[in-house]
């Protein structure tokens, strides 16, 4: 249950590089690749990388020690054998030479403070041009144009709204003639009086409600069909077998994602960091915290 990774270099046949010692002794202690993954908090495909010895796909020389004193303690295993292992493998790994010529380089003082001929005769033309350009401006624009505010932009007058006159009263005694001839011309209709009734009219509009959003399903099961469905409120990595030994899911989950996964029962199941993930099987809650060592749940559902 608890091989060193001493006891595997003094074995009958053993490792010959340092993944293969720590997957020996990983295997040794019936753990999988997830679980490392989720003490170390690393992906998956660095520790298969660093099991496979294949340490290109990795970040470093140092990145890679670091992941393998790392792991030999998660596995509470002697690192030493697996890093002499790793530095047989690459023996100049996290070594960089350093070429410094011994050329005599006199240093003056103030050449700090130096430019460059050419820049300095490069920043002169521009200003050169840039003052010449101005006063072109200057001299070709007309008399009057510098300082002169824009003239403002009438506002287009709004369309009056026509005034519709009321229906006249019926007179009881019309007029006569002569009293017709001493009253005088009637007085000017208003005409073309903007009407002020009309804003209340459009502001007492009813408002149209916004059509009302589709609702979010879920995805249905078929009935008969065995479901497990799996609610995360962390971030979390699932395993999931079919009862042919198929795995039928397996990926790493945000934050609040749901998932549905069906096949055929028993499911052989793998959940990182179950603390945070919330499952169902068939609509009933499954607990996971009696099944979970070390934040990873190992468990079967029949």
């Amino acid at each position: 249950m608890s091989a060193t990774a001493d006891e595997l270099a003094n074995s009958s046949s053993p490792p010959k590089t340092a993944g293969a010692m720590l997957a020996a002794a990983r295997q040794a202690q019936d753990l999988d690749v997830a679980e490392i993954s989720n003490r170390l908090c690393l992906s998956t495909w660095q520790i298969e990388a660093l099991e496979s010895d294949q340490y290109e796909r990795l970040a470093g020389p140092t990145f890679i020690r670091g992941i393998i004193r790392s792991y030999a303690k998660t596995l509470q295993i002697d690192p030493g054998s697996a890093l002499d292992a790793y530095g047989r493998t690459v023996p100049a790994a996290g070594h960089v030479a350093i070429d410094v010529p011994s050329q005599n380089i006199r240093f003056q003082p103030g050449a700090a403070r130096e430019w460059n001929p050419a820049v300095r005769t490069g920043l002169i033309l521009l200003a050169l041009a840039v003052a010449i350009g101005g006063a072109w401006i200057w001299y070709t624009m007309p008399v009057g144009v510098i300082g002169k505010p824009p003239a403002p932009i009438a506002a287009k007058p709004a369309e009056p709204t026509p005034k519709v006159p009321p229906p006249a009263a019926p007179v009881a005694n019309p007029p006569t003639a002569a009293s017709a001839s001493t009253a005088g011309p009637p007085p000017p209709m208003l005409a073309d009086t903007p009407s002020i009734a009309a804003e209340p009219a459009r502001a007492a509009a009813p408002q149209v409600d916004s059509a009302p959003s589709k609702p979010v399903t879920t995805p249905a099961v078929p009935s008969g069909q065995p479901a497990l469905r799996f609610s995360f409120r962390d971030e979390a990595w699932v395993e999931v077998r079919d009862g042919t030994g198929r795995i039928v899911f397996s990926q790493l989950n945000a934050t609040g994602d749901e998932e549905l996964v069906t096949g055929k029962p028993p499911f052989s199941l793998v959940v990182g960091n179950a603390a945070h993930v919330d499952l169902t099987y068939n609509d009933k809650p499954v607990d996971l915290l009696p099944h979970v060592r070390v934040r990873v749940a190992r468990l079967t559902l029949k």
